[in-house]
């Protein structure tokens, strides 16, 4: 069982006080009301006639799946005044994850503009936010993740002296630029946190080299496991179950297995490519020239002399072994089809924007 606790420390109130939930290795996120809480020898022992006010805060599809579980808790718990706003820094996407969970905020500040801003949307988070923090006033904000609308409320939050808690705290690549502005967000975020909510142990360790107290941290998992947990008990028993299996009934065959891919829209940009079994190299070579583009392959094999045979057969510019659309400077990175012929990665790049000038010069 790992378990994570809401440590909330309340505005002018000398004394911490605590709620506890766990999530079991196996999902579903829980409320605990009769669980001791090891900080204070019960729960509510410091303030148990009070109400703790509690204020969740998302604009964006993916804070909005990792939250659910969390706001579904929080809604069910004994003592806890909830309200959940949205930004709606993605609207159409984030509806869809608010219908699906069955969440109405309380309040929505409809930011998203055609063309928007990294600078605007926090100009505007920062101003919303705040407007409904000092409407609430709430003892603890919680957020999730590294977006711009996770960095802007922990900053209203921290302007407002509102302890901040962090789900999903303490990812890093090492590179504020990737990904950007990613990266960014979630270190600024953490600057601002009081409790620290990992989803790893290594992500723990991130948070501990950045000089965060162990005591404010709790490795809790991902919510992201409890928010499909939550989604398969709909599907299999849900009112809903028929219709989305009359949804998918045609996109799945039976008779094969079924793999599940997901990937950050920077990962989904270009052609579609299917990932499917294939019976001998034939196959997989007509399937992979069956395309009207021709940018790269990649042929994953310890054998280089097959790679090398395979490549040749392919009806792309460039063909890699072993890994996967790499820049390489002195490679000459080239397509073909519908792709284009240019090779501006390379030497021949170079000699492609240049050219040489002759001059035959005879005096009169």
């Amino acid at each position: 069982m790992a378990r994570f606790y809401f440590k909330m420390l309340r505005k002018n109130r000398p004394k911490l006080r605590s709620q506890a939930f766990a999530i079991p290795q196996t999902g579903c996120l829980e409320y605990r009301p009769d669980e001791p809480d090891p900080m204070s020898g019960g729960f509510f022992n410091y303030f148990a006639a009070d109400t703790m006010k509690v204020l969740t805060v998302f604009g964006t599809r993916p804070e909005a799946i990792k939250l659910a579980p969390v706001v579904k808790a929080l809604a069910a718990a004994r003592d806890t005044d909830l309200r959940v706003c949205v930004t709606a820094q993605h609207r159409e996407m984030l509806d869809q994850v608010l219908e699906l969970f069955g969440i109405v905020p309380d309040d929505d500040l409809d930011l998203m503009r055609e063309r928007q801003s990294l600078n605007g949307i926090a100009i505007a988070v920062l101003t919303g936010v705040a407007k409904v923090i000092g409407d609430f006033h709430p003892d603890c904000v919680i957020v999730q993740g590294d977006t711009t609308t996770t960095f802007a409320t922990a900053l209203a939050a921290y302007y407002s002296q509102v302890a901040v808690a962090h789900v999903e705290a303490g990812l890093r690549t090492g590179d504020m630029y990737a990904p950007w502005p990613e990266e960014g967000n979630r270190k600024l975020t953490s600057a601002l946190t009081r409790l620290h909510f990992p989803p790893t142990a290594a992500s723990r360790d991130n948070l501990l080299r950045e000089g965060i107290a162990p005591e404010a941290i709790e490795v809790t998992g991902n919510t992201v496991i409890d928010a499909l947990l939550d989604v398969v008990s709909e599907v299999r028993t849900g009112p809903r179950s028929q219709a989305i299996a009359g949804r998918f009934a045609s996109m799945i065959d039976p008779d094969r297995k079924l793999i599940l891919v997901t990937g950050h829209r920077r990962e989904s940009f270009g052609p579609v490519v299917g990932i499917m079994p294939v019976k001998d190299d034939e196959e997989a070579i007509a399937l992979m020239n069956d395309s009207q583009f021709g940018l790269t392959a990649a042929i994953f094999t310890a054998d280089a002399d097959a790679a090398e045979a395979i490549g040749q057969r392919l009806e792309t510019g460039t063909v890699f072994m072993n890994r996967a659309d790499y820049l390489d400077p002195a490679l000459c990175w080239t397509g073909c089809k519908q792709t284009g012929r240019g090779a501006g990665l390379s030497e021949l790049g170079y000699h492609a924007l240049t050219r040489p000038k002759s001059y035959h010069l005879k005096k009169a």
